[in-house]
């Protein structure tokens, strides 16, 4: 997604993903359905906290 802006939605993809995605007017609006929440999660949903350092310890121990 590229813009939120004053009520629109702009979305970039390529050519072929256009056809695969937009071909049926079903799949279209469930795929514009996803854009929208999507771009609405992000907006309106406070970003999470950082986790606490010994948290972040524990998980490096235990990284591959």
């Amino acid at each position: 997604m590229d813009v939120l802006y004053k009520g629109s939605l702009r979305s970039t993809e390529q050519g072929e993903v256009v056809q695969a995605t937009f071909r049926l007017p079903q799949i279209a609006v469930r795929q514009l359905e996803i854009y929208t929440t999507a771009v609405l999660l992000a907006t309106l949903r406070p970003p999470q906290p950082p986790r606490e350092q010994k948290c972040r310890n524990l998980m490096m121990t235990y990284q591959i």
